[in-house]
């Protein structure tokens, strides 16, 4: 399996930090229970995921908790990966798709158009905000 993954540069860095393997992501990829949202699909390792024949394996059971996210398109490519033991629940309330900015702000209830920036020359300093010399 892991000749059609591929892996981010930051997947790889977590991967060594938690001591994962590929063979450790495929895995988890493989048993865990598939969640998509927030764009992307995440693979939970819990407890009940492992097979009864791999839980009495310390290798295999010490990735009860871990999490792989991976890109919803291609779901090949795996973005992060970490270990939190009660991640479904977190993984659960979020969103399932990410909002546009402009979506946010009507689902917050203002309407932030009334607030422009003014338009600001970079070269001009305003004398008051230079720092006068001390007496």
């Amino acid at each position: 399996m892991h000749n059609s993954l591929q892996f981010t540069e930051h997947a790889l860095t977590r991967m060594c930090q938690r001591c994962l393997s590929i063979s450790d992501v495929e895995y988890v990829m493989l048993h865990g229970q598939q969640h998509r949202c927030a764009g992307v699909v995440h693979y939970f390792l819990g407890r009940c995921n492992i097979p009864t024949k791999d839980q009495r394996k310390d290798y295999l059971s010490r990735l009860e908790g871990t999490t792989v996210l991976v890109d919803s398109h291609s779901r090949s490519s795996v973005i992060t990966v970490y270990r939190n033991r009660s991640a479904l629940k977190d993984i659960r309330r979020k969103a399932k798709e990410r909002k546009p900015a402009g979506a946010i702000g009507a689902a917050l209830g203002g309407d932030f158009s009334k607030y422009e920036l003014p338009d600001f020359d970079l070269l001009q300093v305003d004398e008051s905000f230079q720092q006068k010399p001390a007496d």
